[in-house]
């Protein structure tokens, strides 16, 4: 269940039945979500012997027995330092206003994932998705994940300029033959399916995606 908070409307000072005039600011606190994302406060009036305050239109026509405000932004836990220290620094940049600061590789019983730290430069305008392909030594994709970041509930499009986000995504190892893998990244725009070209920190273009350094080994 999403956080809520209930009370008097104008306060425990307020005398039952009087309400106060002119513009009242009274603060109401509420727990921020466990999931980031984009999301709305919605407020109800009820008055005791009435039930629900409509909300008016300017012509004091009822429009809703609800108030909807926002959005409101609420951001993944910042990333430490010390944590992006512990991961492979990676200088490259993806279009005009996404960066790939860093990454990581672990490799897990039968299992690889991969964490990804992008870092906003811009104000990106689309909602741009990311493509984490395993492959094997031809080339071929063997596995492929593609999502929104964030468990598809941080679109980029709400990234703050200077904004780190950790990405996370992992694979079955299970069904593969004994080998050595490389996972590749990158972004595009949907539904165009578009990727986003990659330029490193002196602008020469790398392509479309990015073959991480770390290998993944995978042994019967």
């Amino acid at each position: 269940m999403l956080p809520q908070s209930s009370g008097a409307l104008f306060g425990a000072e307020t005398v039952s039945g009087q309400w106060p005039q002119g513009v009242v600011c009274i603060p109401w606190m509420l727990t921020a979500p466990a999931e980031p994302g984009i999301y709305r406060l919605q407020l109800d009036v009820d008055a005791a012997g009435q039930g629900r305050v409509p909300a008016l239109s300017r012509q004091n026509e009822p429009v809703s027995d609800k108030l909807f405000v926002g959005p409101v932004k609420v951001a993944p836990a910042p990333v430490s330092a010390d944590e992006l220290r512990q991961a492979r620094a990676s200088n490259v940049r993806l279009g005009d206003a996404i960066g790939l600061v860093a990454y990581s590789v672990q490799r897990q019983s039968d299992s690889a994932s991969v964490t990804l730290y992008w870092k906003g430069l811009g104000q990106a305008s689309t909602e741009y998705t990311v493509f984490v392909h395993l492959l094997d030594t031809n080339g071929t994709v063997r596995a492929q994940l593609d999502s929104q970041p964030w468990r598809r509930r941080y679109p980029t499009s709400i990234w703050d300029i200077g904004e780190i986000v950790r990405d996370d995504y992992s694979f079955s190892l299970l069904d593969l033959p004994p080998g050595e893998y490389r996972i590749a990244i990158g972004m595009y725009e949907y539904p165009g399916l578009v990727r986003l070209s990659i330029l490193d920190a002196s602008g020469n273009d790398w392509g479309d995606h990015l073959v991480l350094d770390d290998a993944v080994q995978v042994t019967k």
